[in-house]
């Protein structure tokens, strides 16, 4: 998927289909749901700027300094 075509909010098969099923299991993309993502009813969302933002690695190093 390009971004310009992602959904604003994706759930859990489309994350693993833009990050590579064989690269993250179900485990490791529901880890990032429950981390980064919006509970919706009973499963969770990603918005699609954090998805970005996590692929650019601008998420982790503002948490990392906000630490400090």
């Amino acid at each position: 998927m390009e971004n310009e075509k992602l959904p604003p909010l994706l759930n859990l098969s489309q994350l693993r289909e833009v990050l590579g099923p064989q690269l993250v299991g179900r485990d490791a993309a529901y880890r990032l749901m429950r981390k980064y993502g919006i509970r919706l009813g009973r499963g969770y969302v990603l918005p699609r700027t954090v998805l970005e933002a996590l692929l650019s690695g601008g998420l982790g190093n503002r948490q990392e300094s906000d630490a400090s």
